[in-house]
């Protein structure tokens, strides 16, 4: 039952890694193109402007990440629990 759990974890980590890549590859790609085209990236005050954005999209992925690992804890936590109580026949299984 732990290396379940531990499957899917590793599932939901992969799935957080996924959309970080997905929230970062395609604003920084747009900017890159945006800046490229028109000659923004000659300007230094856009440089600032989308480091400012890439940061501010780390620290929502750090955010997010912590907003998973307290779900999974608060499953764990409740999952042992109903398991605990089914054993002890408190709750029946049906």
């Amino acid at each position: 039952m732990d290396s379940g759990s531990h499957i899917k974890n590793k599932k939901l980590y992969y799935k957080l890694n996924v959309i970080f890549i997905l929230l970062l590859l395609f604003p920084c790609s747009g900017f890159i193109y945006l800046g490229y085209k028109y000659n923004l990236l000659q300007n230094e005050y856009i440089k600032i402007f989308i480091a400012i954005g890439l940061f501010y999209i780390l620290i929502g992925f750090t955010l997010l990440r912590k907003l998973f690992d307290s779900i999974i804890v608060f499953s764990k936590t409740i999952s042992e629990k109903i398991n605990k109580e089914i054993v002890s026949g408190a709750v029946d299984e049906n």
